[in-house]
């Protein structure tokens, strides 16, 4: 089985990670790689700073997650691919990110990002990370929706309304039929570009979350993790960074206390009604 490679990764020198998996398998795979970070083995869990875990969920996992909300530790885990829903409940969770346990890559990389919540790092070194990303958009999102919402046909002047409300009158409230429309068209155009071109998870799961919301379905992280039109990896990123951001919320399954599904948050859903009733006012358009 193939070996990954990593440079030296200066921030992470003698940085103590544990792994905690159920076969050697993984440890194997991953453990040169870590080693060319910079990271020291750790036999002690309670001592490591990183702890990567691939074991079905324990009274010591929830210790673990506990320190990592408290800052004392990053906790990645590694999720078997069919079960993203059941680990749901680690969504959003600070310190903590789920990565598919066959995406050694994701897995090294999810590591490798762990001195992205220390303070003091710059736009450069803090790389895709989408916590960051989203800080950066955030004010830039609000003010274009604001400004669309602004906007009537014809109209170069806007208005006082306040930002976020979408307007009473003939196409103002978002439909959900109109919202899958709207995601069957941004998928057509990967049948003739390539879906790179084009990636934007956090539009297209705040179009899926939109639509549930109208259709009055929850949704789960797995069917969201589709509904992003990314890699797992990635779409687990982004779910994670917009939850620690308030723009989903995660709802408790009644019947499986682990297992939870994602909702807009009201800000969110209110936002989201404003921008798509501007965009229907100013036309049809892929989204």
């Amino acid at each position: 089985m193939a070996r990954l490679a990593f440079q030296h990764e200066p921030a992470l020198a003698s940085r103590r990670i544990a792994i905690i998996a159920d076969s050697p398998e993984l440890e194997h795979v991953l453990a040169p790689a870590l080693e060319g970070l910079g990271l020291v083995a750790a036999t002690d869990v309670e001592r490591a700073d990183i702890v990567l875990w691939q074991r079905q969920a324990t009274d010591a996992l929830e210790a673990l997650l506990d320190a990592a909300v408290s800052g004392h530790r990053r906790i990645v885990i590694a999720v078997p691919d069919d079960a993203l829903d059941q680990w749901s409940f680690a969504i959003g969770l600070p310190g903590v990110e789920l990565v598919p346990k066959t995406d050694h890559e994701g897995l090294v990389r999810a590591i490798a990002r762990a001195p992205a919540r220390s303070p003091g790092l710059t736009r450069e070194n803090m790389g895709d990370d989408p916590v960051q990303r989203l800080r950066e958009l955030g004010a830039e999102v609000a003010r274009i929706a604001q400004a669309l919402s602004a906007l009537g046909p014809g109209s170069g002047v806007a208005d006082r309304r306040p930002p976020y409300r979408g307007e009473a009158g003939e196409g103002a409230e978002p439909s959900a039929p109109a919202i899958r429309a709207m995601i069957r068209a941004r998928r057509t155009r990967d049948q003739y570009f390539a879906p790179e071109l084009f990636a934007d998870p956090a539009w297209d799961i705040l179009l899926d979350l939109m639509a549930a919301r109208l259709e009055g379905r929850d949704v789960a992280v797995s069917s969201l993790c589709i509904a992003a039109a990314v890699p797992p990896t990635t779409a687990l990123r982004w779910i994670s960074a917009m939850t620690e951001q308030g723009l989903l919320v995660r709802i408790a399954d009644a019947d499986d206390r682990r297992r939870v599904f994602i909702r807009l948050s009201n800000d969110a859903a209110e936002r989201m009604a404003a921008c798509l009733a501007a965009l229907n006012r100013n036309g049809p358009q892929v989204a």
